[in-house]
């Protein structure tokens, strides 16, 4: 008998939920926090009658959760439904003797209850999670490579019954950058402004432009170069414009990452084209020849350290009540530097 795999993936969720295939018990975990939002969504689409959601849904936060509530809600029968959803999120969170008590509950499920928690990594040494594991399943929500991007968005706008090809799809990632939720936002705003079925490169730059492409570049420029007075008057300009510093931050990040690989390829084979390295980073032809000239001015040291404080960044972004102006500044000056 094959051993039974550690977890399954987002699009084999998916495919589970179309044959029907329910467990009692799931643990959503990884950086994609859209998609997570996105299947906790399907999932209720899947099991809760609309009209009944109000009295079969429940949902908790990990830090604030009392066990006894949700072990309750959990053994009541659902009404006007043949399940019962209950949501947890931030299982991180979960204090250790919330844990405890929810063992005897994940060893003997209730077969009408879909229990699901969420959150960014489970401890798998843990009893909870070893519990967890054998009660249900264990869904991992990895980021998506850049390479993959095209493809989700296509298959995104098929969604919303418009077609686009990869390569203005990879146009659009390369302006927006690769946080799944704001590229949603902007492929809407491209599905409304169109006027076909059909999502032309000059319909995306004409409704979400290439001026935050051009800015980050420049902001990438006066970093190489150590010109903090350039990097901060570009980053100021982005927030007054009301650019999102998470945005901003995952605009960074792309192009350091990008960099990075860059550099690698470079000092692997120093003869490359910008073609082949188009090819080998999976980028445009424009794109690569930016990142020749840009890179350069790197080490990969500095490179290195520069993604370290990138990821810093981000998890203080999105857990410190630090103001994301300041850190954002403090994240230049380091980079400059």
């Amino acid at each position: 008998m094959a051993a039974r795999k550690e977890y399954i993936t987002y699009a084999e969720l998916l495919k589970h939920l179309d044959q029907g295939m329910i467990k009692p018990v799931y643990l959503f975990q990884g950086q994609e926090t859209f998609l997570i939002e996105e299947c906790v969504e399907r999932l209720k689409q899947t099991l809760i009658p609309p009209e009944s959601a109000d009295f079969n849904v429940d949902k908790f936060a990990g830090k604030d959760m009392v066990a006894a509530d949700v072990l309750d809600l959990a053994q009541t029968i659902p009404f006007l439904s043949k399940w019962r959803l209950i949501i947890v999120t931030d299982i991180d969170d979960l204090s250790a003797e919330a844990q405890k008590q929810m063992l005897p509950y994940l060893s003997h499920p209730n077969p009408s209850t879909c229990l699901v928690f969420t959150g960014s990594k489970l401890d798998s040494r843990t009893k909870f999670a070893q519990v967890l594991k054998k009660a249900g399943e264990i869904v991992q929500f990895w980021k998506l490579f850049d390479r993959d991007l095209p493809q989700w968005i296509s298959a995104r706008a098929k969604l919303y019954g418009c077609r686009i090809s990869l390569q203005t799809a990879a146009y659009l990632s390369e302006v927006v950058g690769n946080e799944l939720r704001q590229l949603d936002n902007e492929l809407k705003k491209v599905v409304a402004y169109a006027s076909d079925k059909e999502l032309t490169p000059a319909v995306v730059e004409r409704v979400v432009g290439n001026v935050r492409e051009r800015d980050i570049f420049e902001m990438i420029d006066a970093v190489s170069t150590g010109n903090l007075v350039d990097a901060l008057r570009i980053l100021r300009q982005l927030l007054t414009e009301g650019e999102e510093p998470l945005k901003i931050l995952a605009l960074l990040s792309r192009q350091f990452r990008l960099l990075w690989k860059t550099k690698v390829h470079l000092v692997e084979q120093k003869s490359l084209s910008v073609t082949q390295i188009a090819n080998k980073i999976g980028v445009s032809p424009k794109l690569a020849e930016n990142l020749q000239k840009q890179v350069q001015r790197f080490s990969q040291i500095k490179l290195k350290q520069g993604l370290k404080r990138l990821y810093e960044v981000d998890l203080a972004l999105k857990s410190s009540t630090n103001s994301p102006n300041i850190l954002l500044e403090d994240l230049l000056i380091d980079l400059c530097t």
